[in-house]
């Protein structure tokens, strides 16, 4: 079920992002009860956290809002308004070209 690699991963520690992370496999519970509890258990993102994080992906990764909005589950459109406001709340100009990506 999980796969072949990641029981080689339970129990040490990797590196993801520089940052230092211990694996742990829970087989046990149910993968789609877990999912569900961390995405109805968690607190949900400030708007201004969100788009400044949709902001800095757009320039660290290059990704149009489209990509954005696909890989994290809102609509493009969405994510065009909320570049737009990370630029008005930086006081810069949006280029037309960057927010239709």
């Amino acid at each position: 079920m999980l796969g072949r690699r990641f029981p080689n991963l339970q129990g040490r520690a990797v590196r993801i992002a520089g940052a230092r992370l211990r694996v742990t496999v829970d087989e046990s519970n149910d993968a789609h009860e877990i999912s569900l509890d961390e995405n109805v258990t968690r607190e949900a993102m400030h708007p201004a956290d969100r788009f400044e994080a949709f902001r800095r992906i757009a320039d660290e990764k290059g990704w149009g809002a489209e990509e954005i909005g696909a890989r994290f589950g809102v609509s493009a459109q969405l994510v065009r308004q909320r570049l737009r406001l990370s630029e008005a709340r930086l006081g810069q100009s949006v280029p037309a070209a960057k927010v239709s990506r």
